[in-house]
């Protein structure tokens, strides 16, 4: 575009030389098509900035458009409600074939992946709610899409550990944070996971326990091999029986505190997700820091 741009005025100053060197009447002509010239370039001028101004919005809108990896527990209220609204976005522009943002990373990354996707926002729907945020538009996927294979891995336009730092730097410049502390290291990141872990197999937990036991406690950045372990277990199907166990080792937490209504109540719920639902309510009531950090509710919150 400025090549061009460049090749006119030239154009135009030849010409200008032209009619200058005819005398009087060249002058006139000249001090006219100065003019012209002036009003072309502030016509130039005034696209070149607005081109730039678009583009640098462009850029601004590929750098914020993002689907976080890691669990949504960790997203500050803005973040998460923005994640809510680029979910929706990228699942209309996959599912309607549309080209708007179709080279940008995100769609590229989820593409054939929508089954993925409306996983990613459920839980992220679930975080919201246990939020006290409402939610009225479910997502569900098309029948006529072609879906991959939900275990395929996704690709990453940060590595989780990446995007814990970009989170770190972000919240930290805008004094934000999301329900649990970003980790600092391995340690922490498996104690805010390991209710979830052991809901889905006793022996996956203990395979994490003798995992975080032979290894050091590395910072979160140097983290990925645990990361991947954990994503990786968060795939496995919850058995009713496993998730029993998981409720009742979370009640120890409170059997002590609770009134005898409370217990009573507990234990007159039948079903396990309004166990676990409760319990949240219990850990708020008397601040069990530990367990309001933990992925676990936001992972079985009933949304109903």
């Amino acid at each position: 575009m400025y090549r061009y741009q460049v090749r006119i005025i030239v154009r135009y100053i030849s010409i200008l030389s032209c009619f200058i060197r005819e005398g009087k009447d060249g002058r006139a002509r000249g001090r006219f098509l100065k003019l012209l010239l002036c009003g072309w370039l502030f016509r130039s001028y005034y696209i070149i900035i607005k081109n730039k101004t678009f583009n640098l919005r462009q850029k601004k809108a590929k750098k914020t458009m993002r689907v976080w990896d890691i669990h949504p527990a960790y997203l500050s209220d803005k973040s998460l409600l923005g994640e809510h609204v680029e979910i929706h976005a990228l699942y209309n522009i996959i599912s309607g074939g549309k080209k708007g943002y179709s080279q940008h990373p995100e769609t590229k990354r989820w593409t054939g992946h929508l089954q993925q996707l409306v996983s990613r926002h459920n839980l992220v729907i679930k975080e919201m709610l246990l939020r006290e945020f409402k939610h009225k538009s479910p997502l569900s996927i098309p029948t006529d899409i072609k879906e991959q294979n939900f275990a395929t891995n996704l690709s990453y336009v940060d590595l989780p550990a990446r995007q814990f730092a970009i989170l770190y730097k972000k919240y930290l410049e805008k004094n934000q944070a999301g329900r649990i502390p970003l980790p600092g290291n391995k340690t922490e990141f498996w104690a805010q996971h390991k209710y979830s872990i052991m809901a889905r197999g006793y022996q996956y937990y203990k395979e994490v326990q003798s995992f975080m036991k032979n290894s050091p406690d590395l910072p979160i950045l140097q983290a990925g091999d645990l990361i991947s372990k954990i994503q990786y277990y968060f795939q496995f199907q919850v058995p009713e029986k496993a998730l029993e166990n998981t409720i009742l080792h979370l009640w120890g937490y409170f059997k002590k505190d609770v009134n005898t209504e409370e217990k009573k109540h507990f234990f007159n719920l039948q079903d396990s997700i309004e166990k676990i639902n409760f319990l949240f309510t219990l850990a708020k009531k008397y601040q069990k820091k530990y367990l309001l950090h933990s992925t676990i509710f936001a992972d079985f919150l009933s949304v109903n």
